[in-house]
């Protein structure tokens, strides 16, 4: 599924059109899972959970399914996208946990992954594209809005929205 960006969220959009995947390391095989991370990122400040955020990253410990991109035509097939089709996490296809960054850390994260950060007109393209749309979930805006613990709660609603739109459709989940 790919999905228009959301504010403090990353989608990366290859920026060469040669690289049909991100360029990291294989996952680790002691990697810890997405709810594992977001369990110890939870009482992490805001620094200290970005920095961690990072470094799972560049280790490889993110989903499979995150490191292969799709294509998106733009326009007429004038250009041609090559976007993540989900939003950045931390985890293993099975158990991952989407991580939501400031604008400054995701901006350093796609620079070092030799990826862009999409555009208002990229995302709508990209969400255009999308062959399974989720209904919005927003986070009611509070001080705990940009919490660890919130971010889990809104990462099992997008779960179980999931879960139910793929079997209403009889769609298998994309990694698969």
């Amino acid at each position: 599924m790919l999905r228009a960006i959301a504010v403090g969220v990353v989608l990366l959009g290859v920026a060469r059109a040669d690289a049909a995947e991100l360029r990291l390391p294989p996952r680790p095989a002691d990697a810890v899972t997405g709810s594992a991370f977001a369990a110890h990122i939870a009482t992490l400040d805001l620094a200290a959970r970005e920095a961690a955020i990072v470094a799972e990253v560049q280790r490889g410990n993110i989903p499979a399914f995150l490191r292969r991109f799709a294509e998106v035509k733009l326009g007429d097939g004038v250009a041609t996208l090559f976007v993540a089709p989900d939003y950045l996490a931390v985890g293993s296809d099975e158990d991952y946990f989407f991580t939501p960054l400031s604008p400054a850390t995701a901006q350093v994260l796609a620079d070092q992954l030799d990826c862009v950060l999409p555009t208002r007109k990229m995302a709508a393209a990209v969400h255009r594209a999308a062959p399974l749309k989720l209904e919005p979930s927003p986070i009611p805006p509070s001080d705990a809005m940009t919490t660890a613990p919130v971010f889990a709660r809104h990462n099992a609603t997008i779960h179980a929205q999931r879960t139910a739109a793929l079997a209403a459709i009889h769609l298998e989940p994309w990694w698969q």
